[in-house]
Formats: C-alpha cells, sequence, structure tokens
C-alpha cells in the first residue's frame, strides 16, 4: 500500500482521490500511518465481510477437521444451556 502524507494529499487531493479508487492509500500525519483512503466500493465490501457467514459447503475439508477438532475456550460452558435445553 502506497504512503501519502497529509499535506501531500491536500494540495493534490484530486490525483490522490483517482488513485485510491484503484488501490488503497495509507495517509500519514506526522510519520504514522494515521487513515486509509480507499473507494466507496472497497470500503463497502470489507463492511459487508464482517457481516457475512460462511456455508459449511463452502468450507475445505481441512477447515472442516480443524473445526471438529477445536476445542472449546476456557469459560464457554456458561453457554452451554443454549444448545443443550
Amino acid at each position: 500500500m502506497q504512503e501519502v502524507s497529509a499535506t501531500q494529499l491536500a494540495k493534490k487531493f484530486g490525483a490522490y482521490s483517482s488513485q485510491a479508487l484503484v488501490e488503497p492509500l495509507s495517509v500519514t500525519s506526522n510519520g504514522r500511518a494515521e487513515l486509509v483512503l480507499m473507494s466507496r466500493t472497497e470500503f463497502l465490501k470489507l463492511r459487508r465481510g464482517y457481516r457475512e457467514s460462511i456455508k459449511t459447503v463452502d468450507l475445505s475439508e481441512k477447515d472442516l477437521n480443524l473445526i471438529m477438532k477445536a476445542e472449546p475456550a476456557a469459560g464457554s460452558e456458561q453457554y452451554d444451556h443454549e444448545v443443550t435445553d
């Protein structure tokens, strides 16, 4: 990901915003990455990804085996009633 300073972004916003439509840009302030400038379409894809579920038929055998072998986290027994009652 290309980095651009906030000052450079302000001076050439049109050019950088066009570039961000193709690839996200890291915006720095005082040498530290602070923001990411990206297209609205890319942002919405990322946001949707957090809300999507995956169907088990879409999982690989390896993933299914890892899930089947997984152990519950400590303290999770408090939720056992949700699947056994």
